[in-house]
C-alpha cells in the first residue's frame, strides 16, 4: 500500500501519521497529523526533524508500542517499517476512547449517513441507515450505490457530487433499495476532497415525512397565534422582542448606522441587512419593525435554509385544499404578517427557482397559494438578511440579480466585532451584568490583561462569541472573585495573547522577522486567490499540506468582504 493511500485511510479514522526517512528527516504527514500536532516539525517542504532522541528511542525500541515525550506532550506511538521509511502513528492516550465515542456518535444521531468513494461503492453506512432500511452494514458497504438504489449515475445525488464536484443541499429524493423498500428523503450530499483531489461523496438523510409533519405542525403554531385575540394593547401576539435601545455601542460606526436604520424605519421600502455570523441582524430587524408605522402589526421571522424548498413555499405563500396529499386551506407567511413585517433570513440559501416566486409577489404585493388560483393581496413590510456580502452572493449565482434589485433598497451592513472594538468595555459590563443575574454571580469588571487580550482577539464569532466567552469565563470563576482573570478565559484567546506579550519582552530574531513576512506574503496571496487553496499552493510553489500547515500556524482567516 502506497503511502497517500496510508495518509487517506488515517484521516478517515481520524488518526495522525507522519513519515520519516531513516535519519529522522520528516518525509510526509497527512492532514490530521498537521493540523493537531503542528507544533512538533517546522515544515514539510523543508528538512526538518523529530525530536531525535525520541526518534532513537522510537526506531531502535523492539516493542510495537511505546510511551514518549515528544516536545513536552505525551502520545503513544505505533511504528512499522516499510522499504527505507519509518512509519509513525500517533495518537494522543484518550483517542482510544475517542475513537469509540466518535463511532457511538456517528451510530447515534437520527440523520442517516451514506459515504461512498469516486466510484460510487459504498464506505460508511450508519446504524440509523441499518435500522430505517432493515438491513445490516456488511450488506451494503462495498457494493455501488447504483446496484443497491433505483438509482442511475445521473439521478444518484452521490453520484452527481461526484461527478460535479459541487454540494448539494435540500435535494427531496425518493428511490427504492433493492429489498423493495420506498425512501423519501430530504438530502444533504457534500464531496469529499484529499489534497484537492476528489475522494468521495458523503450523504445525511432525514425522512421527509418526519419534516413535512413538522413544517405543518410550525404552520399550525404560527396560524393560531395569528388568530388569537389581539392583547389588551392591542399588539399582535406575533411581536418583535427587541427595539433600538437593545443595540449596546459606543463606536461612531455602530451609531452611524442605528441611524440610518432608524430613517429607513419610517419609510415602507426593503430593506437587506448582512453581516456575518453573530453580528445581531436579527436585533436590526427587530429593531427596525418595532421603530416603524408597522410595529403593532406581527413581526414573522423564517430562516430560508431551515426549511426543505418545496416546503418553503407553500410555508410562505399557503396551501389550498387538494394542492397535495394532505393539503389543506392554509394561509402563508405572508399572509399571516399582514400589516406587520416579515423577515427572511439566510435568503442566499433558498433556491433561485423560489427567488422567482418570491420577486413576482414582491413586485405585485400579492401572492397566490400553492395549488390556488385566487390572488390574495398582501400590505407587509419586508425584511431580508443573509450573513455574506450581498454583491458577491449575486456574482456567485446565490441570489438573483432582479431580486437583489428589488430587496436590496436600503442595504445596511453590520460590522464584525473586530472593526468596532471600541464596543468591547460596553458589550462586556452589559453581559457581566447579565450573567450576575442569571448565575447569582458578583463580578464587577475584567482585569486589564483580559481587554488586552480581547483587543488582539479576532472574534470571528463576532458579538454572539463575545457573550459566551464571558458566560464560559463567570462559570469558571470561583462564586468569590470579583474580576475575571486571563486564567478564567478559553485558551484559544489567551494563547496567542501570552505568546504576543512573551515575544515583546525580548527583540525580534531572525525566525520570527521572517515569521512576518511570510504571513504578509500568504495573506496576500490566499487574498487575491479567494482562499482557494490549491489555486493559493500552486502559485506559491508550495504542496497543498504545506499551505494547509501554515494557516494552522499563524492560525490564518478569511477576512468578511
Amino acid at each position: 500500500m502506497d503511502n497517500q493511500t496510508l495518509m487517506k485511510i488515517f484521516d478517515a479514522l481520524g488518526m495522525y501519521l507522519l513519515t520519516t526517512d531513516n535519519e529522522g528527516r520528516i518525509i510526509d504527514a497527512n492532514n490530521n497529523f498537521l493540523a493537531k500536532f503542528n507544533d512538533i516539525i517546522l515544515d514539510i517542504t523543508n528538512i526538518s526533524y523529530i525530536d531525535l532522541k525520541a526518534y532513537d528511542m522510537l526506531k531502535d525500541h523492539d516493542m510495537s508500542e511505546i510511551e514518549i515525550t515528544l516536545l513536552n506532550s505525551v502520545h503513544i506511538l505505533e511504528r512499522f517499517k516499510s522499504a527505507d521509511n519509518y512509519y509513525f502513528l500517533i495518537r494522543k492516550k484518550v483517542d482510544n476512547q475517542t475513537n469509540r465515542i466518535y463511532e457511538k456518535v456517528v451510530n447515534s444521531i437520527n440523520e442517516r449517513i451514506v459515504a461512498s468513494d469516486k466510484e460510487g461503492n459504498v464506505l460508511l453506512f450508519n446504524k440509523a441507515s441499518e435500522d430505517y432500511e432493515k438491513i445490516s452494514k456488511d450488506k451494503i458497504i462495498g457494493h455501488n450505490i447504483t446496484d443497491l438504489y433505483n438509482l442511475t449515475e445521473e439521478s444518484s445525488l452521490l453520484m452527481s457530487v461526484i461527478r460535479t464536484g459541487e454540494p448539494l443541499l435540500n435535494i427531496h429524493q425518493y428511490s427504492v433499495n433493492n429489498m423493495g423498500l420506498m425512501i423519501d428523503d430530504m438530502v444533504d450530499t457534500w464531496p469529499i476532497f484529499e489534497n484537492g483531489e476528489l475522494f468521495g461523496a458523503v450523504s445525511i438523510m432525514t425522512d421527509y415525512t418526519k419534516i413535512e409533519s413538522l413544517s405543518k405542525q410550525i404552520i399550525d403554531l404560527q396560524s393560531k397565534l395569528i388568530n388569537l385575540n389581539e392583547n389588551d394593547n392591542g399588539q399582535s401576539p406575533l411581536s418583535a422582542r427587541y427595539s433600538f435601545k437593545d443595540i449596546i455601542c459606543t463606536s461612531d460606526n455602530m451609531n452611524g448606522i442605528i441611524s440610518v436604520a432608524k430613517r429607513a424605519a419610517k419609510s415602507n421600502s426593503p430593506i437587506l441587512v448582512h453581516g456575518e455570523t453573530g453580528t445581531g441582524k436579527e436585533l436590526f430587524a427587530q429593531s427596525i419593525h418595532n421603530y416603524s408605522a408597522n410595529s403593532k402589526g406581527p413581526f414573522v421571522a423564517i430562516n430560508c435554509a431551515a426549511i426543505p424548498d418545496n416546503l418553503l413555499e407553500g410555508l410562505l405563500f399557503g396551501t389550498v385544499k387538494g394542492a397535495f396529499t394532505d393539503a389543506i386551506d392554509r394561509p402563508g407567511l405572508f399572509e399571516q404578517a399582514e400589516g406587520g413585517t416579515i423577515l427572511l433570513d439566510e435568503l442566499n440559501s433558498m433556491s433561485l427557482n423560489l427567488q422567482s416566486k418570491l420577486l413576482r409577489v414582491l413586485q405585485e404585493n400579492k401572492v397566490r397559494r400553492v395549488g390556488g388560483s385566487k390572488e390574495i393581496s398582501i400590505n407587509t413590510r419586508v425584511i431580508t438578511a443573509m450573513n455574506e456580502n450581498p454583491i458577491a452572493a449575486v456574482k456567485e449565482n446565490k441570489i438573483r440579480q432582479d431580486l437583489f434589485y428589488r430587496i436590496g433598497v436600503v442595504l445596511i451592513e453590520v460590522p464584525p466585532l473586530r472593526k468596532r472594538k471600541e464596543d468591547i468595555p460596553i458589550l462586556s459590563k452589559m453581559f457581566i451584568l447579565k450573567f450576575n443575574r442569571n448565575l447569582d454571580r458578583q463580578v464587577e469588571r475584567l482585569s486589564t490583561d483580559v481587554f488586552e487580550a480581547f483587543d488582539r482577539y479576532n472574534w470571528s464569532g463576532n458579538v454572539r462569541e463575545l457573550q459566551h466567552t464571558i458566560e464560559y469565563a463567570m462559570n469558571i470563576a470561583h462564586e468569590n472573585e470579583r474580576i475575571i482573570e486571563l486564567k478564567h478565559l478559553p485558551s484559544h484567546i489567551t494563547d496567542p495573547f501570552e505568546k504576543m506579550n512573551k515575544n515583546e519582552t525580548s527583540s525580534q530574531t531572525l525566525e520570527e522577522k521572517l515569521n512576518v513576512e511570510e504571513i504578509k506574503i500568504l495573506t496576500k496571496e490566499l487574498a487575491e486567490n479567494n482562499w482557494k487553496i490549491a489555486e493559493t499552493a500552486r502559485k506559491l510553489g508550495l504542496k497543498r499540506q504545506s499551505l494547509q500547515y501554515r494557516i494552522k500556524k499563524y492560525s490564518l482567516k478569511k477576512e468578511y468582504p
